[in-house]
């Protein structure tokens, strides 16, 4: 990672045209969650036919790839929290 020249007073972020706190960068969260919005859709329709949800999905995903996983365990390949992974189980 490069470090910040202190006797710079740009304070853009490298190998961007953008200062870091111009408005073209607040729209990154929107952006990022209407991407992930869209991909969410997308993952839906591809396993309607299963009858389940993407959670659910990726429950069955994990426990096959790695059998044995306590439920600790399972909520931190998740990325979940603790009540969300056991309304699943």
């Amino acid at each position: 990672m490069a470090k910040r020249d202190p006797n710079n007073s740009d304070d853009s972020i490298p190998g961007t045209d953008f200062p870091a706190d111009a408005p073209e960068r607040r729209r990154l969260p929107p952006l990022l969650r209407k991407a992930w919005y869209g991909l969410n859709q997308a993952f839906r329709r591809r396993i309607a036919h299963l009858g389940i949800t993407p959670d659910q999905f990726t429950v069955m995903r994990i426990l096959r790839e790695a059998e044995g996983l306590t439920q600790r365990q399972l909520t931190e390949l998740m990325s979940s929290d603790p009540n969300t992974v056991a309304s699943l189980l």
